[in-house]
């Protein structure tokens, strides 16, 4: 429905695998990225990196003990909307 509307959806799999649900986002018509999460430096830059190259009008970030490090970084690439959801 959203992509017929010319609306792109990604996801990005921050755990050591991607997990059960990849394949099943990717018949839905997301595009899966794969950055294993590590509290370094350089995974912050490659997630800001990621952000920045594909300049989202939004980011959802469901990862709890990064959201706030997550958020920072996504409001420092200029995504304009930040949605966090803890389970």
């Amino acid at each position: 429905y959203l992509t017929n509307r010319g609306i792109e959806l990604h996801a990005l799999g921050t755990l050591e695998n991607l997990g059960d649900f990849a394949p099943i986002l990717q018949e839905a018509h997301y595009q899966i990225h794969h950055l294993p999460v590590a509290y370094t430096p350089a995974f912050f830059g490659k997630f800001y990196q990621f952000l920045r190259q594909h300049q989202f009008d939004a980011v959802h970030i469901h990862t709890e003990s990064n959201r706030t490090f997550l958020s920072f970084i996504a409001k420092v690439a200029g995504i304009p909307c930040i949605v966090t959801t803890v389970h």
